[in-house]
C-alpha cells in the first residue's frame, strides 16, 4: 500500500488488503463464545455447570479459552462482575449489598478481588464508575460477542 500513488491505486491495494485479511481470517470458537456470553449474563453462576453443557474438561475448555481470549475462563468471569459492579455502581445500594447480588462471599471478598483487578478499592470504583465507563467502552462493545461483530 505504500507503494501506491494514485487514489484509484490506494483503493485497490486497501481493497486487496482487506480481502486478505477476510480470507485468513479464522472463526471464532463457538464454544468459547456460548461460554463467555453466559458468565457475562451470569457471571456469578458456577463454571462447572458449563463444563457440563459443552461437554468440555476444565482444561480444554481453559486451553480454548486462552487461545481465544487471552485468559481463561475464571478471570473473564471476575472481570464479568467488576463490570457488573461499574454498571449497577450509580444505584443506591451499599457495598455489602452489591457484594451479595454479585456472588461474592461477602464484602471483603469483593474488596480483595476488586483490589486485585482494579488496584483499587470498591468504593474508590464506585466513585469512578461513570468516568471509567465512558472511556473503557469508546465503540460501545457490550459483550465478547460483539466484538467480532463490530470489532475491537
Amino acid at each position: 500500500m505504500l507503494e501506491a500513488t494514485g487514489l484509484t491505486a490506494k483503493l485497490a491495494a486497501a481493497e486487496s488488503g482487506i480481502r486478505v485479511r477476510l480470507v485468513t481470517a479464522r472463526v471464532p470458537d463457538a464454544i468459547v463464545l456460548a461460554v463467555a456470553a453466559n458468565i457475562e449474563l451470569y457471571p456469578d453462576a458456577c463454571l462447572e455447570r458449563a463444563l457440563t453443557e459443552v461437554a468440555l474438561s476444565e482444561r480444554q475448555l481453559r486451553r480454548r479459552f486462552r487461545e481465544e481470549v487471552g485468559y481463561g475462563p475464571k478471570t473473564f468471569q471476575r472481570i464479568a462482575r467488576l463490570r457488573r459492579l461499574l454498571a449497577l455502581a450509580a444505584s443506591d445500594r451499599s457495598l455489602s449489598a452489591l457484594a451479595m447480588e454479585l456472588g461474592y462471599a461477602d464484602q471483603a471478598h469483593m474488596t480483595r478481588e476488586v483490589a486485585t483487578l482494579a488496584g483499587i478499592s470498591p468504593a474508590q470504583l464506585v466513585a469512578r464508575a461513570p468516568v471509567l465507563q465512558a472511556v473503557s467502552d469508546p465503540f460501545d462493545v457490550r459483550n465478547l460477542q460483539d466484538r467480532w461483530v463490530r470489532g475491537p
